[in-house]
């Protein structure tokens, strides 16, 4: 009995030192990666309007300036801000796993039991305690840029300095310094081309810069490193999800609007978290609310500028001369006086596109040139950049006068504009003219005008100068949305979540609502990727390409996965392609099929190859529909059947005239197929003419083969 007692006592001690050690092991892992995350977010300042518009022009100078060939003296001055907090948010991380080792161990009843968690810290500690390393822009550091450091730019902390203790809080213009010096050695946020020239990759330094920052953009970046790890900075890293998205979930939290919207493409998907319709419609409308605050572009841009990548290989790269020469012929016609080409080289330097940087003193330029030759469209344009004060001083009264006289001649964009300064009692009006301005936007929407469209919507949403009318408002933000008006999208979007003048329903309020954030943050970011992949910077184009598809927006995950192909990164390139696969892409579908026909990055399945060939198929893919005859005739995947490969081959051909020849050369194969086991041999509905044809082909092809091998 005292022995069983004693036994039962001692179980009882084992499995309270057991739970210890889980509970110690759980909240040294919980402190190591959330590191104070939450705490940290809602302990900075809540600035002023003001305050934030002077910290953004502040952070776009030193961005402007590290692009020009004085970037060394910005990257000195955000070092020498940085580089004091830095040694101290090491020495804090030290002083912290130390505290917390010394805890453990006064604390500890048996040193054997808990040796692997007190081993687990140690190593914390000492890799901590190496990597305090802070000359900064020494010669230890010349890796960091391609040129040597002279003695004026070291830092002034050094790994011999004691931790500064006096130091202030850093204030949020250090913080932000911080996250662009980590953009520029992670590469995941860069502006300009030139910064590779200077930067190296380096993860390491990034995420101690990001680390220090530790605001809802720095989380968002580390976020990105621990989803898509530079092989090449960090050999060993491997992808975490976890970590990405406590990190997501944080800089979401602090109003990070590329991490609401990656959470939500996520929950709408369901990838590795709940998949809710109703907590991602949370996270598209709080991110889309913040978009069309600060949209610069409210109409959808030219389209050219976001391309796949296979068209444009199956095109080749003549398609970036080709662009070039349109611009150089209409800016040629421009400037010898033609007045449609200086109303369309106005339109490319106020909205940039076509590889034209926008330029609003050219614009000026070219449309000032079209006015004095009475163009109606150049008035409206002209008047609507004196209202902007774009290339030239603000003047209403000039923008005013132009207005009305396009608008006499019936100018939908003069009516709207006009309509503008009524709603707003500017220029025309001592007070707000609601019924004006209702007026000039019926007009103009009787010509599909955007924007009049948009305002008439809210006139009968707000009730303001018309009864309200959640229909009508519907319906006229509809029309707008239907030519590509971004705050129409949202607001349609907003009417659906809440049931406004429509049934309430999330999967539609998601489905704009992703729109939105697709047309105003993930697009511009995709263009940023192809105007890096036409200037034949891969690797740049690659990180902007990976941003682009975790927000969810599938150009960009085609584009990502076949970059990655072509690396020969296949777990990366099915990654992306299923991303793109979700989103009815059929060339991503037939992709997944050949992926696992033929084993890339994934092994061998005819039976998930012949499903995903079927997908493609179903979205009219003559290649996947082609495989799945050749599939039915061989009997690979799928059971043998030679008459279901036939209707297989004729919808192939159905779904594209250019599968003729391939089908043919099936065709015939199957019908030989027929014969030899003992089916009625029909040519299967082929003429001789075409059996003729497609004979003479290969034997031009055997010929053409057997020369370039044996005779050239």
């Amino acid at each position: 009995s005292t022995q069983s007692t004693g036994r039962f006592i001692k179980k009882q001690q084992y499995k309270r030192v057991q739970d210890m050690r889980s509970k110690i092991n759980f909240s040294f892992l919980l402190f190591i990666l959330v590191n104070n995350i939450y705490l940290k977010i809602h302990a900075k300042e809540i600035l002023s309007q003001n305050e934030a518009d002077l910290l953004a022009a502040q952070r776009k100078e030193w961005i402007d300036h590290l692009g020009t060939n004085d970037w060394r003296t910005t990257y000195k001055q955000l070092k020498l801000m940085v580089q004091p907090y830095l040694y101290q948010h090491e020495r804090e991380q030290i002083t912290s796993s130390t505290s917390l080792l010394e805890k453990i161990t006064t604390e500890k009843t048996d040193k054997s039991d808990d040796q692997q968690t007190l081993t687990l810290i140690e190593d914390h500690v000492s890799q901590s305690h190496s990597n305090v390393e802070f000359d900064s822009v020494s010669k230890s550091e010349a890796s960091d840029y391609n040129v040597v450091p002279t003695e004026d730019t070291r830092s002034v902390i050094t790994t011999n300095q004691a931790s500064p203790v006096d130091l202030p809080p850093p204030s949020m213009s250090v913080l932000d310094a911080a996250v662009i010096l980590g953009d520029l050695f992670s590469g995941v946020q860069l502006v300009g081309p030139g910064y590779t020239d200077h930067f190296a990759i380096d993860e390491a330094k990034a995420m101690d810069y990001y680390n220090l920052a530790s605001t809802p953009r720095a989380y968002n970046r580390l976020a990105f490193l621990h989803l898509h790890p530079h092989k090449k900075s960090i050999p060993n890293a491997e992808i975490s999800i976890p970590k990405a998205l406590v990190y997501y979930e944080y800089a979401a939290r602090g109003g990070d609007v590329e991490a609401q919207i990656i959470l939500g493409y996520r929950h709408l998907f369901g990838h590795n978290v709940v998949k809710s319709c109703n907590i991602a419609v949370e996270y598209y409308s709080s991110a889309a609310s913040q978009i069309v605050k600060t949209a610069k572009e409210t109409i959808i841009k030219f389209s050219s500028d976001y391309v796949r990548l296979s068209e444009e290989l199956s095109k080749g790269r003549d398609r970036v001369s080709e662009e070039i020469d349109i611009v150089q012929f209409y800016k040629y016609s421009a400037d010898t006086g033609d007045v449609d080409a200086q109303v369309t080289m106005g339109l490319f330097y106020l909205q940039g596109g076509q590889g034209v940087p926008a330029d609003p003193v050219k614009s000026f330029h070219y449309f000032s040139s079209a006015v004095s030759k009475g163009d109606v469209s150049a008035m409206a344009n002209l008047g609507y950049l004196y209202a902007n004060g774009l290339g030239t001083p603000q003047d209403n009264q000039t923008a005013i006068k132009l207005f009305r006289q396009a608008s006499e001649k019936g100018n939908p964009h003069a009516l709207a504009l006009l309509g503008e300064f009524y709603l707003k009692g500017i220029g025309v009006s001592s007070e707000p003219n609601p019924h004006e301005a209702y007026n000039y936007f019926m007009k103009a929407a009787e010509q599909n005008h955007p924007e009049a469209l948009f305002h008439l919507g809210n006139l009968y949403f707000d009730g303001n100068g018309v009864k309200k009318d959640y229909l009508q408002a519907l319906m006229y933000y509809q029309r707008a949305a239907s030519v590509g008006h971004l705050e129409s999208l949202y607001k349609m979007g907003l009417m659906n979540k809440l049931g406004l003048g429509a049934t309430r329903n999330c999967i539609n309020a998601v489905k704009l609502l992703k729109k939105v954030v697709e047309r105003g943050y993930s697009l511009p970011i995709a263009r940023e990727a192809y105007g890096y992949y036409r200037i034949g910077n891969e690797d740049t184009s690659l990180l902007f390409y990976q941003r682009a598809a975790d927000l969810g927006l599938e150009i960009a995950q085609s584009n990502a996965a076949l970059l990655e192909e072509q690396r020969s990164n296949y777990p990366a390139a099915l990654y992306f392609y299923k991303g793109a696969a979700e989103q009815d892409n059929p060339e991503a579908h037939l992709k997944l099929g050949d992926f696992h026909y033929y084993g890339l990055g994934t092994p061998v399945n005819f039976d998930r190859a012949a499903k995903y060939y079927l997908s493609a198929s179903e979205l009219r893919n003559p290649q996947a529909t082609f495989n799945l005859g050749y599939m039915h005739q061989h009997g690979i995947g799928l059971p043998k059947d030679l008459y279901l490969a036939k209707r297989y081959y004729d919808r192939a051909l159905e779904h594209s005239a250019e599968a003729y020849l391939p089908v043919s050369i099936g065709l015939i194969g199957l019908d030989i197929q027929f014969y030899y086991e003992g089916l009625p041999p029909t040519l299967l509905g082929l003429d001789w003419d075409t059996v003729g044809i497609v004979c003479l082909s290969l034997l031009l092809i055997v010929v053409v083969t057997i020369r370039q091998r044996f005779f050239v």
